[in-house]
């Protein structure tokens, strides 16, 4: 099975060097962080490019969006 941490480092939006997630959470402001400096800022890139994608077709990527913060703050990826 692949998983968001696989999609991240093949379409290089992390090196294969760099990790995406953390073992264990951090909390920031009583909310839960699993994604390193670099996996956040690759996620964000990710997102980033999905909402491009779906403004030059017209589609509507919010539900890709939304399943993929769920599967980041639920120790899923």
């Amino acid at each position: 099975m692949i998983t968001l941490e696989d999609i991240l480092k093949r379409y290089k939006f992390l090196p294969k060097s760099k990790k995406a997630f953390l073992k264990r959470a951090k909390i920031i402001d009583d909310i839960p962080e699993y994604r390193t400096v670099d996996g956040a800022r690759a996620y964000n890139k990710l997102i980033s490019l999905l909402y491009a994608i779906g403004r030059l077709t017209g589609e509507d990527v919010n539900n890709i969006v939304d399943k993929l913060d769920y599967i980041v703050t639920r120790d899923n990826y």
